[in-house]
């Protein structure tokens, strides 16, 4: 089983729409198969696999229900366990880049045929994205996993507590895909729902990465991946994983790893696609976009004035909002920074963590900064920055933290009364330094410091300057209650609206009412007069629709269909001999075609390098399935996986490289 290459194989296909069936010429010899597998082993050059796996034979699939069959063919194809028909639920916990990351996976799924369900009862499979920031972020993932073990539902995970942590024993026997292999979810997903584990954690970046078979080092999944918005409005774009930190108290970057920036040019490509799908805000995300850049001789500066300036609508029809950025990284560009956000195609926001007022605390904490420090900060951008909106964490209770430290922390937030304010209890995470501190803060007190924090929080009123005033923004959501539209304002604020807008009858006949999710607003541009605030909130009325939602770009020709184009290990086709008749295919030896297109014939055609064998080929074959992308150079070909069904071999197209970043 170990020796596929020097086999004998004879192809057929099992009946007139059957699979496609590779035989062995001896019956029965690939009989000890391995119940488990490792995707590393089949190669990311398409080399020889090392192991085979135990799935079901396959069908191909019919057509979708939009071009005519019905809904029960689909379900059935689900049923039977045809690659790509499943129901996925996909759900995530955490900041904005886990976000981005279910984005990808669910986009990528979504293309391969998956569908995308939104309650977790109706599916046949779970992808959860998990958080390691604090305990109880931990556990939900643990509530979730115990969740799917009962309801028998196979689950996938992702994220930084089962990259940081897979060891953990409710995670036994789960497959795992890891923070840099999202681009691999299709393979653990196809895998996991036949019942294999799965677990891909090996760094693509910094001293672990090793190189890609072209010799050049591996990267981070690119960002050109196809993604599946939470909101069709808003693009989440990471532009760095890891920061250079060692703050004592942080898990996350034994997930997220040292500082790697994306290239510039792969972001500002990535923001111009999205404006051109019409989308209304760009998120810049990023465990530290101060960081940004550092490691190619880059600054946060030069990335931000780029994607304002070179990325953006020139007529402020996008706005981008900034990430969260820590101010070791921000004090040499505070001018350059106040300057850019107040571009108009910048959100006047800014995220700056503080963590505590106390420089004795933040020395325990390993900051790098010191209070004098984070005041200049803060003081320099808010007197650039008219409106500015300046965000900022704390934790009560970290380690050694005195009563005088924590009133310290009042004082600062008592002092520049932050309109956003993250509140956090301390939560020893396990293997950091901070977890192992002497002078823990019993529970009693860390809670009641918590408490007083909060209240103080509450006790003020940061957006009370705009009632009466008159301001521009995009309808982007809806309200937690439903019953309103939700604009953000230049600095951020959240501007309720009623989702009724008196457009003339010609355009509206009988509008009346609406829910906010079909109002007329949705994505549209709106001036608006501020009657009313609240904590969190405004509340106004629209004056006018300054613009409304932009159309998309023209998708352009539509993808290839009907033609699945799929790598083949060169050893499987070596291994064929010269059984090259495949029920109207032919496999056939010669230049291998660098663009993954072998032929422009109805059948399948197979070429390969060095005839047949020396080198990964490809195979193109009829298909029905409404493959989107299938076939096409741009998306990489389909890794085929070869699997054992009694004494033949399924060729199954189900492994998907076409995600793998060149």
């Amino acid at each position: 089983t170990r020796q596929p290459s020097a086999a004998r194989f004879r192809l057929r296909r099992a009946g007139r729409d059957g699979p496609l069936i590779v035989q062995t010429a001896q019956r029965g010899s690939l009989s000890q198969v391995m119940s488990d597998v490792d995707l590393e082993d089949l190669g990311e050059d398409g080399g020889e696999p090392q192991r085979f796996v135990r799935a079901p034979a396959v069908r191909l699939r019919g057509r979708s229900r939009a071009d005519g069959t019905s809904a029960d063919a689909a379900s059935t194809a689900a049923a039977d366990g045809v690659p790509g028909t499943q129901r996925i639920w996909v759900k995530t916990y955490g900041c904005s880049h886990n976000h981005s990351d279910s984005e990808y996976m669910a986009g990528l799924l979504a293309e391969f045929g998956f569908e995308l369900v939104h309650e977790a009862a109706v599916a046949q499979l779970w992808l959860v994205n998990s958080c390691t920031v604090k305990g109880p972020s931990q556990e939900h993932l643990l509530v979730d996993v115990r969740k799917a073990k009962v309801a028998g539902v196979p689950i996938v995970l992702a994220g930084c507590v089962s990259q940081a942590h897979p060891e953990l024993e409710l995670l036994a026997g789960l497959s795992i895909v890891g923070v840099e292999q999202i681009d691999r979810i299709v393979e653990v997903v196809t895998l996991a729902l036949q019942g294999h584990s799965v677990r891909l954690l090996a760094r693509r970046t910094g001293a672990a990465a090793g190189v890609e078979s072209d010799g050049g080092p591996r990267g981070l999944p690119s960002l050109a991946l196809p993604k599946v918005r939470r909101n069709s409005l808003v693009e989440v774009v990471p532009c760095n994983v890891g920061c250079l930190g060692s703050c004592t108290y942080c898990k996350t970057v034994h997930a997220r790893g040292r500082l790697t920036s994306y290239p510039l040019a792969e972001i500002l490509a990535r923001v111009r696609s999205a404006v051109a799908e019409g989308i209304r805000e760009v998120w810049l995300t990023s465990e530290d976009t101060g960081a940004y850049g550092r490691d190619l001789g880059l600054d946060m500066p030069t990335l931000l004035r780029a994607i304002a300036e070179e990325a953006m609508p020139p007529n402020g029809e996008a706005r981008l909002r900034v990430g969260m950025a820590n101010p070791p990284y921000m004090l040499e560009h505070l001018e350059e920074i106040g300057q850019i956000l107040q571009h108009p195609n910048v959100y006047r926001w800014l995220h700056v963590p503080v963590q505590s007022g106390s420089d004795k605390v933040l020395r325990g904490m390993n900051r790098e900064y010191t209070i004098a420090e984070f005041r200049h900060v803060a003081d320099s951008l808010l007197a650039a920055v008219p409106g500015l909106t300046l965000a900022t964490d704390v934790i009560c209770g970290f380690p050694g933290e005195t009563k005088e430290d924590h009133i310290k922390t009042l004082a600062l937030i008592s002092e520049y009364k932050f309109p956003v304010l993250n509140i956090s209890q301390f939560y020893p995470r396990p293997g950091t330094p901070a977890a192992r501190m002497a002078g823990k803060v019993p529970s009693q007190v860390v809670k009641q410091r918590t408490r007083e924090a909060s209240a103080l929080f509450a006790s003020y009123e940061p957006h009370s300057f705009l009632i009466g005033e008159i301001v521009d923004g995009f309808v982007i959501e809806t309200s937690a209650d439903g019953r309103y539209v939700v604009a953000h304002t230049c600095n951020y604020t959240q501007l309720l609206l009623t989702p009724v807008w008196p457009l003339p009858l010609k355009e509206a006949p009988g509008l009346k009412e609406c829910l906010p999710a079909d109002s007329p607003l949705m994505g549209a541009r709106v001036r608006a007069r501020v009657t009313s605030v609240g904590k969190f909130w405004a509340k106004g009325e629209v004056l006018a629709l300054l613009s409304p939602r932009p159309p998309a770009a023209p998708a352009g020709p539509p993808r290839p269909r009907g033609r699945a184009a799929i790598v083949l290990p060169a050893a499987v086709v070596g291994a064929m001999g010269d059984q090259r008749a495949v029920a109207g295919a032919e496999i056939e030896g010669g230049q291998q075609n660098a663009q993954g297109s072998c032929g422009d014939s109805g059948g399948a055609k197979c070429c390969g390098g060095g005839g047949c064998g020396a080198a990964p080929v490809h195979l193109e074959a009829p298909v029905t399935r409404p493959a989107v992308g299938w076939g096409e150079a741009s998306a990489a070909a389909l890794a085929a996986r070869v699997t054992v069904v009694g004494a033949g071999v399924v060729l199954v197209a189900v492994l998907a490289a076409a995600s793998r970043r060149r």
